[in-house]
């Protein structure tokens, strides 16, 4: 139980769903539709393979846009559209989706494995605690994971509101620091990035480390 991992006088409890269960890989060709990228092989990094970046499909779209990303690698062309997932997430127009609806609609989905939400506060080790879990999971497994952050990360807005990413990929020393590659799915400025681990916490939205990821 993570809530016996993470040691905090402030941790509002994990909601945990089903167990984890192995998946078989799709064809790396499978998922190709348009405003996608499959994430590449940086050096010195570790990928889980044929995952396609998804781009927004409209305004406040970014967590339908992250759970088709975490889908993507076990549905391949099969995975649903962002309609769908907005649908089964909640989504609002001027909220989007929280941590629990998109939780809840990549679990809807997912037939190989299951997701739990994750929201701890003002926790500082909250960062290095998800880089050990993703790495852990990333590659061999097969695995993702979402984080929310303040949209003016990567300097790409100047918005603090929320905004959810994809954990793709880790690095144990890019430029001497544990790193993820992670995917920002942006209208117009999809792309994969390189994220600080500790950098994280400077992007909290609201001083809380929201994020979505699979069980145990």
């Amino acid at each position: 139980m993570i809530n016996n991992i993470i040691h905090t006088r402030r941790v509002i409890p994990v909601l945990l769903v089903s167990v984890l269960s192995l998946c078989l890989r799709p064809a790396a060709q499978a998922f190709t539709q348009s405003g996608t990228a499959q994430n590449p092989a940086w050096s010195g990094f570790t990928i889980t393979k044929y995952v396609w970046g998804q781009r927004q499909d409209g305004h406040n779209y970014c967590g339908p846009a992250s759970g088709q990303t975490m889908l993507s690698h076990d549905l391949g062309d099969k995975t649903p559209s962002q309609k769908s997932l907005a649908s089964a997430m909640g989504w609002d127009s001027d909220s989007g989706v929280t941590v629990w609806g998109l939780r809840n609609g990549v679990n809807k989905y997912t037939p190989k494995r299951k997701y739990q939400s994750y929201v701890g506060i003002n926790l500082t080790n909250a960062p290095e605690w998800l880089y050990q879990n993703t790495k852990n999971r990333i590659g061999a497994k097969g695995e993702t994971a979402s984080i929310l952050v303040e949209a003016n990360i990567f300097g790409l807005s100047t918005s603090k509101g929320g905004h959810w990413i994809t954990i793709t990929g880790y690095s144990p020393n890019y430029n001497t620091h544990h790193t993820w590659q992670v995917w920002d799915n942006r209208e117009q400025y999809g792309n994969y990035h390189h994220l600080r681990v500790s950098d994280w916490s400077n992007y909290f939205q609201w001083g809380v480390a929201w994020a979505v990821l699979p069980t145990d």
